[in-house]
């Protein structure tokens, strides 16, 4: 990272953050004084838990996204880690969401093109099937024929108008990936940053459903976050799951 930046703090998970007290990265770490907290929304927890835990997203120690993991003892067990690092969040969109805000931004373009206009009643037949049999493949099968009939019918456009159309309308309705994860339902993350010998790191994240106010309307952003570091909790994942547990994000930083 390089260049002046501010940390904006978000959203810290209300009662998580007493238990974290005694972990190893928040060792060394002086909280920020009370009087220069910031009262906003997503930190409604104890005020000397925010302290401290702004305090390590601001200057504690940070571990790269491509050594978190989880902790391995002795008789066997493996237990969850605690760590801070610094990543770019891109949020995932609901499939079934996609879908409909694909639909939405072609019908605008549809009129006399028929491959369109067919490809389009095709994912609407779809999404009128009962949840169940409206898997996630097909619907991003569907997804994908729209994008496909676009791209042919309206060569004058740019590939990508489409895509950014629907994407605009799903993150200004913030119509997220939920899952459950660790045991409650979750916004999934996709957490990306530059591992240690220099390759690309992509980790599946989860922050709790009531984060979702206080993200940024933005399809990706870069942030510190303190995590916790389990073991994988989806068939997507390759070798470990983050619980988000705060995030503060970067304003004018850039990646270096």
């Amino acid at each position: 990272m390089s260049g002046d930046f501010a940390l904006e703090a978000m959203w810290l998970h209300r009662t998580e953050a007493a238990r974290l007290r005694r972990v190893p990265v928040f060792c060394g770490v002086t909280p920020i004084e009370r009087a220069k907290l910031p009262v906003l929304p997503g930190l409604r927890a104890d005020p000397d838990d925010v302290a401290l835990v702004l305090a390590a997203l601001q200057g504690g120690r940070r571990t790269p996204l491509s050594d978190v993991r989880p902790i391995h003892r002795a008789d066997g067990a493996v237990v969850p880690s605690i760590a801070v690092v610094e990543v770019t969040v891109e949020p995932a969109f609901a499939p079934v969401e996609k879908l409909r805000a694909t639909i939405a931004a072609a019908l605008l373009f549809a009129r006399a093109a028929p491959a369109l206009q067919a490809a389009i009643d095709g994912a609407e037949e779809l999404l009128a099937l009962p949840e169940l049999l409206a898997a996630a493949d097909s619907l991003e099968s569907h997804t994908a024929r729209i994008r496909a009939a676009f791209a042919r019918t309206r060569r004058e456009l740019r590939a990508d108008h489409l895509d950014t159309l629907a994407q605009r309308a799903l993150i200004e309705k913030r119509h997220y990936d939920m899952r459950v994860m660790f045991g409650a339902p979750h916004i999934r993350l996709d957490l990306l940053a530059v591992g240690s010998d220099g390759s690309g790191v992509r980790l599946l994240g989860g922050i709790e459903a009531s984060a979702s106010p206080y993200l940024p309307l933005a399809a990706r952003f870069l942030a510190r976050a303190l995590v916790e570091v389990h073991a994988h909790q989806d068939a997507e994942a390759e070798r470990v799951a983050v619980r988000v547990l705060a995030i503060a994000r970067l304003i004018g930083a850039e990646q270096g």
